[in-house]
C-alpha cells in the first residue's frame, strides 16, 4: 500500500556467490585468435623488427587532408605502405594499437599476413574468460571419463561410430550425458570467470611505444621428423606475462542440475574452487607426459621435462594450464582415452583423421632462427582468495 512503510527484509546469513582472485604468468607464448587476418601493407607495417597496426581510416584521412584532391584516387588505390613514410607509420594517432616487437628470431620478410589476437575495442590486448572455462570443461570431461572407467569410453565411441553424425557434432551426446542437456542445466553454468588483462605496464618499454607484452610470434605445423609448413605469424602474450581477473562460482553450484547429473556432480558442492587446481593439475600432468613422449629424442622433450619438473614444485594454490591456440587436440578432448579405444580407428577413418596409431601427427611450435624452440599457449594459473557475497 501507498504510504506504508515495509520492514527491510534480513540480510541472508549464507553467502550467494564466491568470488576468487585469479593470476595467470604466461611460460610460453599466448595466442588467442579474434579470427581477424591482417595483411601486409594494407593493415600493418613492418619497419626493421617493429609492427605498425594502422588505423586505415584515420591515415588516409590524414593523406586526404595534407593532398589535393586531384591525387586522391591515386592515392586510395595504393597499398599504405607505398605512401606513409616510416616516421608516419611510428604516429601512436594512426595506430589501432602500440607497435609490436617481432620475436628474436623471426624474419621479418618471411610473411604476408598476422593472425591477431583478441584484443577490446580500444586496443587492449586479453585472455578471453572462454579459454580458462574451457580447460577447465576439459579437465572435468577427461576426470569424469576417468572414473567411469573405459566401459563407459567404448559405449560413447560406439554409438558415434553407428550414428556417424556430421563432424562438428560427433561430441555433443556425449557432451550432454557428462555436462548436462542444455544450456540451463550445464554442470559449469554456475561457474564465471572474466576476461584476464596484462597487470601493470614496464615504463622503460612504454616509453618506446613498444607493447611491452604482446609481439609478432613466429609458429609453424610441425611434424615428429621436424619436417614443417610455412610460416604462421600471429600476435601473442610473451613469456612472462602477467594477467589477472577473477572467478565466481555459485554457493550452490549443482543446484540447477537434474537428478541424475547432481548426483553425479554433488561433489562440487563440497568444495569451493580451490577444488578445481586439482582437477587441472591431473589433467595437465598427463598432457606433458603425452607430449614427452611424443618428442621423445627430440630437443622439444627436454622444454617438456622442465615443465614437468615445474609443475611439481607448485603450491596448492596453483596449477598450469594449456590454452588458446596451438594447445591442440589432445588438450581439448578426451585424448588417449579415446586413441586407447578399439573404436578409435574405425572413428578415425570415418572423420579421415589420419593414422589412428600415431593421431595427432602434427603440432604447432614457436620458431626462433628457423628451428622449433617452444610450444604455444602454456600458462601458469593460481586461484586465492574468497570474497563471499
Amino acid at each position: 500500500m501507498i504510504g506504508t512503510r515495509v520492514a527491510p527484509a534480513s540480510a541472508p546469513t549464507d553467502p550467494l556467490l564466491h568470488t576468487y582472485d585469479v593470476n595467470v604468468q604466461t611460460i610460453s607464448p599466448v595466442h588467442v585468435g579474434s579470427g581477424a587476418t591482417l595483411v601486409r601493407d594494407y593493415d600493418f607495417i613492418i619497419d626493421g623488427h617493429e609492427c605498425s597496426v594502422l588505423d586505415i581510416d584515420k591515415a588516409y584521412s590524414l593523406l586526404f587532408d595534407r593532398l589535393p584532391e586531384a591525387q586522391w584516387e591515386a592515392i586510395a588505390n595504393l597499398p599504405i605502405r607505398r605512401v606513409l613514410t616510416a616516421e608516419g607509420s611510428r604516429d601512436d594517432h594512426l595506430l589501432r594499437y602500440r607497435r609490436m616487437a617481432l620475436e628474436t628470431g623471426a624474419d621479418p620478410e618471411g610473411f604476408e599476413d598476422v593472425r591477431a589476437c583478441m584484443r577490446t575495442p580500444f586496443g587492449k590486448a586479453y585472455l578471453p574468460a572462454s579459454s580458462l572455462k574451457g580447460s577447465l570443461r576439459t579437465a572435468l570431461a577427461v576426470g569424469y571419463a576417468s572414473e567411469a572407467g573405459p566401459e563407459w569410453m567404448s559405449s560413447q565411441l560406439g554409438q558415434i561410430a553407428q550414428r556417424r553424425p556430421r563432424r562438428e557434432f560427433a561430441a555433443r551426446e556425449t557432451d550432454k550425458a557428462v555436462f548436462g542437456n542444455s544450456p540451463n542445466e550445464d554442470v559449469l553454468r554456475s561457474v564465471r570467470p572474466a576476461d584476464l588483462f596484462v597487470v601493470g605496464d614496464d615504463p622503460s618499454e612504454a616509453a618506446t611505444g613498444l607493447d611491452p607484452c604482446v609481439r609478432l610470434i613466429e609458429t609453424r605445423v610441425t611434424k615428429r621428423d621436424g619436417t614443417s609448413t610455412a610460416t604462421i605469424m600471429v600476435e601473442a602474450f610473451a613469456p612472462d606475462t602477467v594477467l589477472s581477473g577473477t572467478l565466481t562460482v555459485e554457493a550452490n553450484p549443482v543446484a540447477h542440475l537434474d537428478e541424475a547429473h547432481r548426483s553425479e556432480w554433488e561433489g562440487l558442492a563440497q568444495h569451493d574452487a580451490l577444488g578445481a587446481i586439482g582437477f587441472l593439475r591431473d589433467h595437465v600432468a598427463k598432457l606433458i607426459d603425452r607430449e614427452k613422449r611424443h618428442f621423445a629424442g627430440h630437443a622439444m622433450s627436454a622444454w617438456y621435462v622442465g615443465l614437468e619438473r615445474r609443475l611439481g614444485t607448485l603450491p596448492d594454490d596453483t596449477t598450469l594450464m594449456w590454452v588458446g591456440w596451438g594447445s591442440g587436440w589432445s588438450a581439448k578432448t578426451y585424448g588417449e582415452l579415446l586413441t586407447a579405444d578399439q573404436a578409435f580407428p574405425a572413428i578415425a577413418s570415418n572423420y579421415r583423421l589420419g593414422n589412428a596409431d600415431t593421431f595427432p601427427t602434427t603440432r604447432r611450435l614457436v620458431y626462433a632462427g628457423n628451428r622449433p624452440s617452444q610450444p604455444l599457449g602454456w600458462v601458469q594459473i593460481r586461484i586465492t582468495g574468497n570474497r563471499s557475497r
